[in-house]
């Protein structure tokens, strides 16, 4: 897809660090986000009320894309 915008031979540098740069991004907000809510992640009504039945929604959503995939594709 680079191919098109005629970059040359220098674009490799600039790729890596704009990668690098996302990647650092997301791990600063992932960190934030521990550090503001790590007291909450370790409570019991965190587990029981949200972190299960948002984990099963998750999967129930997963399976149900792999079965609308797998057997009626469009």
């Amino acid at each position: 897809m680079l191919a098109g915008y005629d970059l040359g031979e220098t674009f490799l540098i600039p790729l890596v660090g704009f990668n690098l740069g996302v990647e650092v991004g997301q791990l600063a907000v992932v960190g934030l986000s521990f550090l503001v809510l790590g007291w909450w992640l370790r409570c019991d009504f965190y587990h029981r009320r949200i972190a299960v039945p948002l984990s099963l929604m998750i999967a129930c959503v997963g399976a149900w894309w792999f079965v609308e995939r797998c057997f009626f594709p469009s």
